[in-house]
């Protein structure tokens, strides 16, 4: 198989919306934990008059809340404050390697150093542990055949993470 070639600078809003796919996937979505908070709020000030546990209810549905609105701060502060997320990226897929050149330096990896990916509409999550992952986004790609290559060649080395 041909190498595939891409180079790329990822945006803050790309990031964060692979950031919210990695947490979606988790069952940690933004969007659900604050609705369920919400929710929870309300139950906790119906229950209020007539118990304890209402307090503890809001206590804990503000908490989740919080979570919500700090993890997206930190992770835009990562973005913001690290210049391997802003500086270009090179990669050559191969069939046995990937070469890696960033502002940080150059690697090649073996395949096998990625747990497994997620695919996105905008973008494919090569996961190296449960929590960390490469972005890369579908419009670094010349066109829908290479994103359909390259996939290919993901799927047959790293196990999907649905």
């Amino acid at each position: 198989m041909t190498p595939i070639e891409i180079t790329y600078r990822l945006t803050l809003q790309e990031f964060m919306a692979a950031c919210h796919a990695h947490w979606n996937s988790h069952k940690q979505g933004a969007r659900a934990n604050s609705i369920l908070g919400i929710i929870g709020i309300i139950v906790g000030a119906a229950l209020l008059p007539f118990h304890w546990v209402g307090a503890l209810l809001i206590f804990i549905c503000f908490v989740l809340i919080a979570m919500v609105i700090g993890r997206s701060i930190i992770w835009r502060r990562a973005f913001l404050d690290h210049k391997k997320f802003t500086a270009p990226i090179s990669l050559v897929f191969g069939d046995e390697t990937i070469h890696i050149e960033t502002i940080d330096g150059t690697s090649d990896l073996n395949w096998s150093f990625y747990s497994g990916y997620l695919e996105t509409p905008e973008q494919i999550l090569l996961y190296m542990t449960r929590r960390t992952f490469s972005v890369i986004p579908k419009s670094a790609f010349t066109n829908a055949n290479q994103v359909r290559d390259f996939m290919s060649l993901v799927g047959s080395r790293i196990p999907s993470k649905k």
